[in-house]
């Protein structure tokens, strides 16, 4: 079976020789060609403007999670409640799509706490085709 595959493959590309080839079947060809580039343009088209409307979303999606979490720190911020304040940031972290939750007090002191990571849903090798990263907002 391994001989016969390079075989046919020679013969498929000899008979797909343009010189040998009718005039009509060089037109079919040709259009055979440019629609398959006109796929690939319509491609990525596609999946440009569906990560420009995504960034879009996940953009509103953000600044709505933001606005909820200054709610409801405000309360725990003026308090001086750092237990409290760490409880929701820890529980904003668990139900948004945030990557970290960072809060500054008017002294200057920071509590920060990161989120587990997130699995992916998505085979590499298509991210790596589309250019897939995670979205980053800040």
């Amino acid at each position: 079976m391994r001989l016969r595959l390079p075989i046919l493959a020679s013969r498929l590309l000899q008979g797909l020789n343009p010189a040998r080839l009718s005039t009509q079947g060089r037109v079919v060809g040709a259009l055979l060609l440019v629609l398959l580039v006109a796929f690939v343009l319509a491609g990525k088209l596609a999946l440009q403007i569906a990560r420009t409307d995504a960034d879009e979303a996940l953009r509103v999606q953000t600044d709505t999670q933001f606005a909820l979490l200054a709610r409801a720190l405000v309360d725990r911020a003026v308090l001086n409640d750092t237990v409290g304040l760490q409880t929701d940031l820890a529980a904003a972290l668990e139900r948004d799509t945030l990557q970290y939750a960072a809060f500054t007090a008017r002294d200057g002191r920071v509590t920060r706490l990161d989120a587990a990571p997130r699995p992916v849903d998505r085979p590499d090798w298509f991210a790596a085709l589309a250019g897939l990263s995670p979205p980053v907002v800040r």
